[in-house]
């Protein structure tokens, strides 16, 4: 594919190989930049149609994607969604028509996709996700008989590379955060790292979810409000309830348990004050959810089994439980093998023929031992 002049016309002309591999040379305009921005629109008329697309002059009239868009979003309330997932699509869907420029289903087409998708703010997995909601759309078009084929089913996922994993607290650093903070926070990160709720759980959290059992106190959470829409029961420690009991009297007749839940920012400042550095040796950093991965931790150094934690933080998978939400550092691994017997203890060992005295074993180690790497 190029432009390029001819001795014989004042125009330049194009050269391209359209869909069915033929090469095309056509004469274009005087003007240079003309002539390539027509080369352009060959090029993008022959992925359209190498990708099933119609060309814009068969497809039907009224096919403006804000129409398509409102119908489709519509039609995802009557599903298992939920409103908060709904709302966010809606969002980013003008994110991306912002950013795009499209306004007709015909102008979505591989190149520009790819061109726009590339370009969004944010991580590698949020430009994944993006992709993700497009195809999602583009799909319902192809099963409506709205498209032949999703026009975009060609690109290649965005990659979202190795996952940055978040830290949890140490005992310490939950001490120093709990001391550090008024009374309204401090009942709300001990309800979060008690408990291993998610923060938008927490926000919606009402007096009324409470209940005593068997002599202990429960919070049951609707299955809308769960993460797997089904109802649950989630545990909650004594020490806990009588932090709750006098905070009630602060609340007075709310019927939610927290005005709100402090935001990523607040959380990040209380560390500072706290002393507590953002980041670990590993290059991990903490967020809001680190209160939650600070409950799973606790639960492993207690000795809880996956299980049971993965009952706990309500995991349907306990892979999730163990790879995502449990930070094992060195001392955990150490405490480890200390708990094995030792075996020694039993036996009498035949020392070689040729040993000889020599250097104590830690004499020969390194003065220092690399961390070992530990989930998040």
């Amino acid at each position: 594919m190029s432009v390029y002049s001819r001795r014989d016309s004042s125009r330049y002309w194009i050269s391209y190989t359209n869909e069915k591999g033929v090469r095309v040379r056509e004469p274009a305009f005087t003007d240079k930049a003309s002539s390539e921005r027509r080369l352009r629109e060959r090029l993008t008329a022959v992925e359209r149609r190498l990708a099933g697309f119609p060309d814009e002059d068969q497809l039907p009239s009224g096919l403006m994607i804000d129409d398509l868009l409102s119908e489709y979003l519509d039609g995802l309330q009557s599903s298992q969604r939920s409103p908060k997932w709904i709302q966010t699509n809606r969002y980013r869907f003008k994110i991306l028509m912002a950013q795009s420029g499209w306004r007709w289903l015909s102008d979505i087409e591989p190149r520009s996709a790819d061109r726009t998708l590339r370009g969004l703010k944010g991580t590698p997995k949020t430009r994944s996700q993006y992709q993700g909601m497009l195809n999602a759309f583009l799909n319902w078009c192809v099963r409506r008989g709205i498209l032949p084929v999703n026009p975009c089913s060609s690109l290649e996922p965005i990659p979202i590379g190795p996952k940055n994993h978040r830290r949890a607290f140490t005992e310490s650093e939950l001490i120093a955060l709990l001391n550090s903070v008024p009374h309204g926070r401090y009942v709300k990160y001990l309800f979060l790292v008690s408990t291993g709720l998610r923060r938008g759980e927490a926000a919606k959290a009402e007096w009324s979810w409470l209940e005593v059992a068997s002599g202990r106190t429960w919070i049951r959470l609707p299955a809308q409000i769960a993460k797997s829409r089904k109802e649950q029961l989630v545990p909650i420690r004594d020490d806990l309830v009588r932090v709750l009991d006098e905070y009630q009297k602060v609340r007075g007749d709310e019927a939610r348990i927290f005005d709100s839940i402090p935001e990523p920012a607040t959380l990040r400042r209380d560390c500072l004050r706290a002393g507590i550095s953002e980041r670990d040796s590993q290059g991990r950093q903490f967020d809001i959810h680190s209160l939650r991965t600070t409950f799973a931790t606790r639960l492993m150094r207690a000795g809880i089994g996956p299980a049971v934690a993965k009952d706990l933080l309500r995991h349907a998978d306990p892979t999730i439980t163990i790879e995502a939400y449990t930070d094992v550092g060195s001392s955990d691994l150490l405490d480890a093998v200390d708990k094995l017997p030792n075996v020694t203890l039993n036996v009498t060992p035949r020392l070689h023929e040729d040993a000889v005295s020599g250097m104590h074993l830690r004499d020969r180690c390194k003065p220092t031992m690399k961390r070992s790497q530990g989930h998040a």
